[in-house]
């Protein structure tokens, strides 16, 4: 063969496969802050594209739970992705294995449709997720948020604890709650070490620990807090709008099924309301679903706009300092294309 052609070969042949540790290392918080930035900018400016992700039921397996295999792709300026994983929600309830595992590949579709990486999708979309909430947080919170309120005990709580401080936002106090207790105050052991060895790049710079609180009821835990962080897959509210201040940014995390919600109509109609995909919020989050089908908002108009569409300044955020915002999250797919290709490209 000619050498240009063995040279072609070789360059194809070459692809960069990383582990779960591997992605947490080379996508600290802050790197993926801005490329989920450019990934939310992408899809309401529509230069990224982004098809309806495929869930297909698995058939019954030995355990006799439902399982299910997603596909999630997308394109943005010259690369394509996919998100292969199985989603498995029994899993939560053990130690061994995530309820989301699987991949994200990245390819060049500009010129020749090589695949360039593999990476795992179990800790890409752990980190966007909270990185998400850090990008809506940085455009709606008010600046001088201290206090910052955490209910759940997941992954997901550590991830945006990071994330939270990670906005450069005065967090002197971050308070905690879950629905198991033990659970609460292990997170709170968790999130001490957190502060102590992260290798934070834009956290408030402050000489001492925040304080840390475990709270018994979710009202005690809320009803001081400038920024609050819901990440409980629940069928019932857990939070109440009657509990909420006013100048309060909520982050909306844990319900992302149209059965699932984490707070009330009342929140949801108090709230000057934002989400990452207008074309999945009336569709897949339950928060909102089920607050227009119970009449606690009339239309679909109590949507003000997409996050990335307050980014660009085609929508208005916070108008003033009483208003109450709401980041609606579901995750979308160009989240995870942007967060490999930021891998990629500082390999």
């Amino acid at each position: 063969l000619p050498i240009t052609t063995m040279q072609e070969i070789s360059k194809a042949e070459k692809l960069t496969v990383l582990t779960e540790k591997e992605v947490e290392q080379k996508l600290p918080m802050h790197k993926c802050i801005q490329s989920t930035k450019e990934a939310l900018i992408a899809l309401s400016n529509k230069t990224g594209k982004m098809p309806i992700r495929q869930v297909s039921q698995l058939p019954q397996n030995e355990i006799q739970k439902p399982g299910y295999l997603v596909t999630m792709p997308s394109y943005h300026d010259g690369y394509a992705a996919c998100k292969l994983i199985t989603v498995y929600p029994q899993n939560s309830n053990t130690a061994n294995f995530s309820s989301h595992q699987g991949v994200v590949a990245l390819f060049n579709a500009k010129q020749n449709g090589q695949l360039l990486l593999l990476a795992d999708a179990h800790q890409i979309t752990s980190t966007r997720t909270a990185a998400a909430s850090a990008v809506a947080t940085m455009t709606l919170a008010r600046k001088e948020s201290h206090v910052l309120a955490i209910l759940g005990t997941g992954e997901q709580a550590r991830s945006h604890f990071v994330s939270m401080l990670e906005t450069g936002l005065p967090i002197v106090q971050v308070n905690l709650w879950g629905r198991n207790n033990d659970h609460a105050l292990k997170l709170k052991e968790d999130l001490r070490v957190i502060f102590n060895t992260y290798e934070w790049k834009t956290k408030c710079k402050s000489t001492k620990l925040i304080e840390l609180g475990v709270f018994s009821t979710v009202k005690e835990c809320v009803e001081m807090a400038d920024i609050i962080c819901t990440l409980v897959p629940s069928t019932d509210p857990i939070l109440r709008g009657e509990w909420i201040r006013p100048g309060t940014h909520i982050n909306a995390v844990g319900a992302c099924l149209p059965t699932q919600r984490e707070m009330d109509g009342t929140c949801i109609a108090k709230a000057a309301l934002y989400c990452d995909s207008k074309d999945a919020c009336f569709v897949e989050a339950g928060d909102v679903v089920l607050a227009l089908k119970e009449g606690s908002i009339d239309s679909q108009d109590h949507l003000l706009g997409e996050i990335g569409s307050v980014l660009s300044g085609e929508v208005e955020g916070r108008v003033n300092e009483e208003q109450i915002t709401l980041f609606k999250s579901l995750g979308i797919a160009l989240e995870d294309l942007t967060a490999v290709r930021a891998i990629h490209d500082a390999s």
